[in-house]
Parts: C-alpha cells; structure tokens; sequence
C-alpha cells in the first residue's frame, strides 16, 4: 500500500473491522486529497452486516405535558401524588419488598409499587397539567384576562338556557377575578368579551 503519511516511507495508519462486517470495497485516495497530511481511507460496508436484516424498534418517549416552571403547578402536583402514595399505602409494598425472603418477592413487591407509583403520577400530571399556547406568552395577567373571556362566555352560555361546559357560571368568575360579571346584564358581558 505504501506511506500513509505524506513525509513517510511505511504506512502508519489502517481501517479495522470485525470480521462479522462484510467491506465490499475499500481504497486508499492519494497524499494530499483530503484535508490532513495522511492519506484518506474509503471503506464501503454492507448495512445488513453492521445493523442486522431486522434492526429493532426505536420506542419513542412519551412526552410530558407538565409544565414545571411554575412554581404552583410543581406545588400541586406534588400534593397531589404525595397524597395519593399515602392513601394507597406504597411504602407498605416498598416494606414488603424489604423484608422479602427471596429475589422473586422483592421482585414482584417492587414490580407492584412500581406500578402504582407510575399511575399516581400520571394521575398528578393530568390534574396539573398547565401547556403553554404559542400565540400569547404566558403571564398571569394573561391567564386572568383568559379566565375573564371563559367566565363571560359562560355566563353568555348559561343565560341563553345552554351550559357552560359542565362548570357553574359562579366558578368561573371566581377565577375570573371579576366580581361584577353575575350582576352585569347581557349587554354589559358582551361589550366586556369583545373588549378582552
């Protein structure tokens, strides 16, 4: 083969490979073709040998839709779980799997208190799930003048003999923070959604 590098007389460098990787072809380009003062190496290989015929399945993560930024949803989220751990008792299964005789009954305690823990967490993650909307950034004041347009619709909704979306017009305005709503005529909340 020759020098590999530009100033020397044997070669110094090489390609190796296992020999479960079928190279097709290989070449060695002349000093000075690439970027370096060594000679380049192009080594062609089959995709089967160093993959497989049947590559396994990337699994994909699960995205989460908790936002953790804001201080209050971490709060609730953690009371939450917190409090569904203790009723449930999780640290009896996390006792049992210690006080386990053999590996196949920690394994299965363990196993058990796994899958509980799994589940309460989702379960805290639906109820504090908070996503941020691309079109507006979020902000508290932009969450109460979003109440306030839920609230006004609602209340909209409720006066025209419909419901508002399974909640009381009363919750809503709470939320709100717009305490004149319930006593504003229809007019009133009209001018008040078009203005929000």
């Amino acid at each position: 083969m020759g020098a590999t590098y530009f100033r020397g007389s044997q070669p110094i460098d090489g390609v190796w490979a296992t020999r479960d990787i079928e190279v097709v072809h290989a070449c060695a380009m002349p000093t000075g073709w690439g970027m370096g003062d060594h000679r380049v190496f192009v080594v062609d290989f089959t995709l089967s040998s160093l993959v497989g015929s049947a590559p396994g399945r990337v699994e994909r993560l699960k995205s989460r839709r908790l936002n953790t930024k804001l201080p209050a949803t971490v709060k609730k989220y953690n009371e939450c779980l917190e409090a569904n751990l203790i009723r449930h008792n999780v640290d009896e299964d996390h006792r049992a799997a210690f006080y386990a005789t053999t590996k196949q009954d920690a394994a299965a305690a363990l196993d058990v208190s796994e899958g509980k823990s799994k589940q309460f967490m989702e379960h805290a993650e639906k109820k504090c799930r908070k996503i941020r909307s691309g079109r507006i950034p979020f902000s508290p004041e932009a969450v109460i003048w979003i109440k306030r347009k839920q609230a006004y619709e609602c209340i909209l909704d409720y006066r025209g003999g419909g419901k508002c979306e399974s909640r009381k017009p009363q919750t809503t305005v709470s939320e709100s923070e717009d305490w004149t709503a319930l006593s504003t005529d229809c007019d009133g909340i009209e001018s008040k959604s078009g203005s929000v």
